[in-house]
């Protein structure tokens, strides 16, 4: 991971704490309302020169400390903290999957080769988009780059058909029986079979991605 994406959660530290400060909470409140730790508020608020040291919270720790500190989080992560945006109630990791499905596809990107442009391994995007994998945020930030946007672009919401469409298959996959395990141990949410092309989610009621 590079340095320049390391900046990336760099600075939502400093976002953190100046939207905190401004909505009059301590660290232990901002914590109590979020559940996300002290321990990882603190460290995402701590300011360093050391890439090593800097917090990179996945997406769902993002979901919870934009909904308690009253903003979507688009506004959280570009630091646009004087809004008052409202958490739009779409899971971050979805909006990164259908987003990243469909600049993938604008760009002309297979999942494999975006992987490999952003030095991610073979399956890393596919992982990503069938949601069996969480990034962090400078994850999304570099991926993000190799199709000319940033992570605030492929977090902002996609459409709620498409949204409800995508957390249904979660669901379906997550359901007893429906887990595909690898040799490794680990799982894939559905077999890729399972998956049709987002560009035509929009003329047929079941299609995502592949």
């Amino acid at each position: 991971m590079s340095n320049k994406n390391k900046l990336i959660p760099g600075l939502l530290g400093q976002f953190v704490r100046a939207r905190r400060s401004a909505l009059g909470l301590s660290q232990d409140s901002l914590s109590r309302i979020s559940g996300v730790s002290r321990r990882v508020i603190t460290r995402l608020e701590r300011e360093t020169d050391d890439p090593s040291l800097i917090a990179d919270p996945r997406l769902p720790t993002l979901d919870q400390l934009a909904r308690a500190l009253l903003l979507d989080v688009p506004q959280l992560v570009s630091g646009n903290v004087a809004s008052n945006i409202a958490y739009c109630g779409q899971e971050s990791q979805i909006r990164v999957a259908g987003n990243f499905a469909r600049l993938r596809k604008e760009f002309g990107f297979s999942q494999e080769r975006l992987s490999e442009a952003s030095g991610r391994f073979r399956t890393y995007v596919h992982r990503i988009e069938v949601l069996a994998f969480t990034p962090c945020l400078s994850d999304v930030e570099s991926i993000a780059n190799q199709m000319k946007s940033t992570a605030v672009d492929v977090l902002a919401p996609i459409s709620d058909r498409e949204y409800r469409l995508r957390l249904a298959r979660r669901d379906r996959a997550a359901a007893p029986g429906n887990l595909h395990f690898t040799s490794s141990g680990s799982f894939v949410s559905w077999p890729p079979e399972q998956l049709d092309m987002a560009s035509s989610a929009d003329q047929r009621p079941n299609a995502l991605d592949e």
